[in-house]
């Protein structure tokens, strides 16, 4: 079984007033990094582009779909 990890979604505030900085800074102190693991620099893209797909399409981008876009 492949079980696909996906972001905590941001907050209306984060995505209506373009708060992405408070996205990061959230998401960063739950050490995800260890969670998923993965690098610092992986997570960071990751969240960089979860935010966007969100704010754009208001679709997530799971792990696996954001290995593949950044491939």
């Amino acid at each position: 079984m492949n079980v696909d990890y996906v972001l905590p979604h941001p907050t209306e505030d984060e995505l209506n007033l373009g708060l992405k900085v408070s996205y990061y800074d959230r998401l960063l102190d739950m050490n995800l990094e260890k969670k998923y693991k993965i690098n610092e620099v992986e997570l960071y893209n990751w969240i960089h582009h979860n935010y966007s797909s969100i704010f754009l399409t208001n679709e997530e981008l799971p792990l696996q779909k954001f290995r593949k876009l950044v491939k």
